[in-house]
């Protein structure tokens, strides 16, 4: 079942309260819990910040155009996995509650080459990327995928801090329309 798409990180955790909230009143009941997947628009995030940078309109906003949505994919990573290893979502698992994952989407308004550099930055464990059949061919052609890629905490969080001396918070990113993330 999917969820979201998520922009931020207070998001994510009302998503993921919403949905462990969800899993213990279908467990009081016997029903079954569906495994759920959270969606994180890579590209997206990106447009929606690079659309307040351009508002801002200086030469340190212009640098940091294009880089928001990775930035907060790390994050939104690192995230999830203290999310599962909390108290709650471990008893949830160990009652059978198949944990959520991420899905990461990809489709990119500048072509199919940034859906795949998208994609190769954001191979964690546990996740997965959606691309569009222009950049899965293009991913093909590159054939470099070698691993799942290494989270990179401290580069995300430089990007969180000069985006925030900017006056956008990484963490505090909605959906456009202002909606609460779909939760099914």
């Amino acid at each position: 079942m999917p969820a979201g798409p998520v922009y931020g990180l207070n998001e994510f955790r009302r998503l993921m309260r919403t949905l462990a909230e969800r899993a213990e009143r279908m467990l009081a009941c016997d029903d079954v819990f569906a495994p759920v997947v959270v969606e994180y628009p890579v590209p997206a995030v990106d447009v929606l910040v690079d659309a307040r940078l351009d508002l801002i309109g200086s030469w340190e906003a212009k640098a940091l155009r294009s880089r928001a949505g990775l930035a907060g994919a790390h994050l939104l990573y690192d995230e999830f996995r203290r999310a599962l290893r909390s108290p709650h979502w471990s008893r949830l698992s160990a009652q059978g509650v198949p944990a959520p994952s991420l899905l990461w989407t990809t489709a990119s308004v500048d072509g199919p080459a940034r859906g795949v550099e998208y994609a190769q930055s954001c191979l964690f464990p546990g996740t997965t990327v959606a691309l569009t059949p222009d950049a899965l061919e293009e991913f093909g052609r590159r054939a470099a995928v070698t691993g799942p890629t290494a989270l990179d905490l401290t580069d995300a969080r430089r990007m969180a801090e000069a985006l925030a001396w900017c006056g956008i918070r990484l963490e505090d990113l909605s959906r456009p329309d202002a909606t609460a993330p779909a939760a099914g």
